[in-house]
């Protein structure tokens, strides 16, 4: 199905509209993140994080359907002439710059297709070479991490895990290469912790043990891999690299939500939150731990989770919540219409549908007396251009079929003379129109 859209995409790079393509499929991608926002802006605030997060879980996924999904409804809609009636916006492209259709056997085809190919395969391969040194990083600290937990601790870790309702078996350990407190694996998770300092302060560890069993109750080690594979599938797309900075996020205030609900933790937490960034920054964190999950190193998301820690209790005051049924449905109702639909589009001045032309006045030619002496029947068709006046282009004429002498040929032809159409409009302007017949017979009996 990926070639489906790249063939689409290749044959449009062919024919010239290859921009109008993309503009298309990045106003689609921007409409849905748009509408996401809204859906989560207007539901505020009685809409919690963890409705949010499965929000732009769907964003992703339909950012990442949208290519092949308006790829395969693009030809239905092609095939039934519905294309423009469906667009929003239309390029209108001149006739003379039209380079026709293309053929897929060309050598020029093949070799575009193969560039797009390899362009695309190389993103693709650069964010998988990204996640896969993520995994083995996180792996390599899983190995080396010291899972000598004092009685305390583990006694700590196993009322907090019953109370979230997880049945895994949850291991807890402590690694001088994490830089924040982080969470992997998924049948058997680990919670890695960067110093035994964690151990000393009881709020402290309740508070980010509470906050890290909330990633492990939602999957959101499995959820973010996942996601990211489908943007990078998508790399290109600027959009789903935004919904993914937006689902990392809302799934932290979801596991921030879990703490505050313990209790009035809002400064506690807040003030606990920054020392651990504080002392994260001074061990300077990989890169790779921060693209597994950790979002405290993120641009502007300290201050985020900072300021929703600290507001949380006026969101959470009704104690009223809206069901995420219906940001949903809307979402997914406006993925099914865009798909279908295209918001621009390139149409062809004399082949896009429009007004019809019409003949509105003609005078019958006159049956020349030679021809009547002679007796001369036949049939002329012509083939001329209207112009946006409605006359016919006298250097245009020429003919299609004849079956009559060069006598009614001259009558014919003085007769389109005082031909007057009505032009074809196109979006209220006239236009030209070309490729117009017309066909004179003559019966001497008539």
């Amino acid at each position: 199905m990926t070639s489906l859209f790249l063939t689409d995409f290749t044959s449009a790079a062919l024919t010239g509209d290859v921009v109008v393509v993309a503009l298309d499929f990045l106003l689609k991608s921007g409409l849905l993140v748009v509408l996401a926002c809204y859906l989560q802006l207007s539901a505020s605030p009685f809409i919690r994080s963890t409705q949010t997060r499965v929000l732009w879980i769907l964003t992703i996924v339909m950012l990442a359907l949208l290519p092949l999904s308006s790829a395969l409804l693009g030809r239905l809609l092609d095939s039934s002439q519905l294309a423009p009636m469906l667009s929003l916006l239309t390029v209108v492209v001149p006739s003379a710059l039209d380079s026709g259709p293309v053929n897929a056997e060309s050598g020029s085809f093949h070799i575009l297709l193969w560039a797009v190919f390899i362009c695309y395969a190389l993103g693709v391969a650069f964010h998988g070479i990204r996640l896969s040194r993520s995994i083995v990083k996180m792996r390599h600290i899983r190995r080396e991490a010291d899972y000598a937990v004092p009685h305390a601790a583990a006694m700590l870790l196993e009322r907090l895990r019953r109370r979230s309702g997880i049945r895994r078996r949850i291991l807890l350990g402590l690694s001088d290469m994490a830089a924040s407190p982080v969470t992997m694996g998924t049948f058997t998770p680990i919670i890695i912790l960067p110093s035994r300092g964690y151990y000393g302060d009881q709020a402290l560890l309740e508070n980010v043990l509470t906050h890290e069993l909330g990633h492990i109750r939602r999957y959101d080690h499995v959820s973010f891999i996942a996601c990211y594979i489908l943007a990078a599938s998508c790399w290109a797309n600027p959009f789903i690299w935004f919904a993914l900075r937006r689902l990392s996020l809302e799934a932290e205030f979801a596991c921030d939500d879990d703490v505050l609900s313990q209790g009035d933790r809002n400064l506690e937490f807040a003030s606990q939150l920054v020392g651990i960034a504080r002392s994260s920054l001074e061990t300077a964190p990989d890169p790779t731990l921060t693209l597994a999950g950790s979002s405290l190193h993120g641009r502007g998301q300290l201050s985020r989770r900072v300021n929703h820690i600290l507001h949380e209790n006026y969101r959470s005051a009704s104690g009223r919540c809206h069901a995420t049924r219906l940001p949903v449905a809307a979402l997914i109702l406006a993925f099914v219409v865009i798909s279908g639909g295209r918001l621009l589009v390139a149409g062809d001045a004399d082949s896009y549908l429009s007004e019809d032309l019409r003949l509105v006045y003609a005078e019958l030619p006159e049956y020349p007396e030679a021809a009547w002496r002679s007796r001369s029947t036949g049939a002329m068709q012509f083939s001329f251009r209207v112009d946006a006046t409605g006359k016919i282009d006298p250097t245009s004429i020429h003919v299609i079929h004849s079956s009559a002498n060069q006598i009614l040929y001259d009558a014919s032809l003085a007769a389109l003379d005082s031909f007057q159409y009505s032009p074809r409009k196109l979006k209220g302007r006239s236009v030209p129109t070309s490729g117009v017949s017309y066909t004179f017979e003559y019966d001497i009996r008539i």
